[in-house]
């Protein structure tokens, strides 16, 4: 009985360990002050490069086949209107839907979702909040 019971304590704690969230394999540092950065996404093969001055954001994705990689544009447009362009200005943060981000302007709060896809037609840039109406085009609801 005690074999039993001890058998089925060390199962359960090893699906207990196993089913924890593993770590990535590796952290990337970045430089604060870049202008230039590369956010991985759920993709394996798809990164978003952000200019951290002005808010654009390409596609980057990679192939293991010579010349099979993309390079698209998701947002063209410069976010800042006050031509107060500084590194880090920018910055993306992930949401729980793989193809979607929140793009934050750190100098004054504005904020939009960004979408990037495979397909040029369903990559969009919304604004979700324009603090300062004067620094922006868009107007929020």
């Amino acid at each position: 009985m005690k074999r039993k019971l001890f058998l089925c304590i060390c199962f359960f704690l090893c699906c207990f360990t196993f089913s924890q969230e593993l770590s990535p394999k590796w952290i990337v540092s970045q430089d604060e002050s870049a202008i230039w950065r590369l956010y991985k996404t759920d993709n394996m093969w798809v990164y978003l490069q952000l200019n951290t001055m002005n808010g654009t954001i390409c596609l980057l994705q990679y192939s293991l086949e010579e010349l099979g990689g993309i390079y698209g544009i998701i947002n063209f447009q410069d976010l800042v209107k006050d031509n107060n362009y500084f590194p880090g200005r920018f910055t993306l943060y992930p949401t729980e839907n793989m193809f979607n981000y929140i793009l934050l302007d750190q100098f004054n709060g504005n904020s939009w979702q960004v979408q990037w896809s495979f397909e040029p037609e369903n990559c969009l840039i919304v604004p979700l909040g324009v603090l300062d109406s004067g620094d922006s085009d868009f107007e929020s609801d």
